[in-house]
């Protein structure tokens, strides 16, 4: 386990130190409180790690490249939008979506179920904070009260 995560910390000084040297393509700053690429990525794997069992060392590795692949993805499409919001919604879609079609596909078949009901819980509780944002975003509707305190 000790040789993993030391081989995993090698590989993101690799991929960070070869990041810093092609650089961004423009000269945007990262927003503040945006952690980078690879801290995302660690953060995303450590997730998974807590719930898929039984990962390989190689599948680790393998869903490390994937993750770090995908917010790199997401990070150059946030610097470098089209300027059509629907083909940037479109973009960012396809890059979730591969990157959860190339994880599904290094995963056994124990595992790949784990992964889907994963998914759904997080479509889940995307879809109600959605739903409780919309809820407190709109202010209530009231209706007129005539003189006598009886709705119109």
């Amino acid at each position: 386990m000790k040789r993993s995560i030391l081989f995993l910390a090698y590989v993101l000084t690799v991929a960070l130190a070869s990041r810093a040297q092609t650089g961004p393509a423009n000269t945007s700053p990262i927003p503040p409180g945006q952690p980078l690429a690879t801290q995302r990525a660690i953060h995303e794997l450590e997730n998974m790690q807590e719930r898929l069992v039984d990962l390989t060392q190689e599948q680790v590795i393998t869903m490390n490249s994937i993750l770090l692949d995908k917010n790199i993805a997401l990070d150059s499409l946030r610097d470098h939008l089209s300027g059509d919001q629907k083909t940037d919604n479109l973009c960012r879609h396809n890059i979730f979506h591969d990157a959860d079609v190339r994880i599904y596909s290094v995963l056994n078949d124990n595992q790949q179920v784990q992964y889907v009901l994963w998914k759904q819980e997080q479509r889940i509780k995307n879809l109600e904070k959605r739903q409780q944002d919309a809820k407190n975003a709109t202010p209530p509707v009231t209706l007129p009260q005539n003189p006598s305190g009886q709705p119109h």
